[in-house]
């Protein structure tokens, strides 16, 4: 009896200690292998990197579909605020933003975007570090990141075969830049 309460109490500290293992350091190795990668391929953080169209060999975005288009941004707000811009146009558009700890903290679509004067409707969004003041600016959606780094992800819908170049041009001019102010 004694050895079985013993084998029990030894199974739920390695359960218990393996739950938090994998809590703990699941995120940060999967975000240090995005970091790794992105620095690899651009070389510069706060830049965008526009992902080719997914085909079935594709990996840099979890189970990535072919019906859309990624730009990705790996973050450093130590440089200073983010500045992320894009058109949505008549294209389902949305950004979203990780911390460093994988967590999703931010999405926005097109659906969210008030036209401007001239009828186009395009995302200004500026991201700051935790604790930073917001800087004051017309027209800009403030998000505040829990973390220093993180990763942007834009989605672009390719509605159909005959509207993939222009998905692809409202993809290249999705950006991510340090904030000048």
């Amino acid at each position: 009896m004694k050895k079985g309460i013993l084998a029990l109490i030894i199974m739920l500290a390695a359960a218990v200690i393996s739950h938090f293992s994998v809590v703990t350091l699941t995120p940060d190795w999967i975000m240090s292998r995005v970091f790794a990668g992105y620095e690899q391929t651009t070389g510069v953080l706060n830049q965008p990197v526009h992902a080719p169209r997914p085909d079935a060999t594709s990996r840099k975005v979890v189970r990535p579909s072919p019906d859309l288009v990624y730009t990705m941004c790996a973050y450093d707000l130590t440089k200073g605020p983010l500045v992320l811009t894009g058109p949505s146009e008549d294209f389902y558009v949305s950004v979203s933003a990780f911390s460093d700890r994988t967590d999703n903290f931010f999405v926005m679509n097109d659906t969210e975007l008030v036209p401007k004067v001239d009828g186009s409707r395009k995302f200004f969004v500026i991201l700051i570090a935790p604790e930073a003041k917001q800087p004051e600016v017309a027209d800009a959606h403030m998000v505040q990141s829990p973390t220093t780094r993180g990763v942007v992800l834009f989605r672009t819908l390719i509605e159909s075969e005959d509207k993939l170049a222009a998905a692809l041009e409202i993809q290249s001019q999705q950006n991510c830049a340090t904030w000048s102010g």
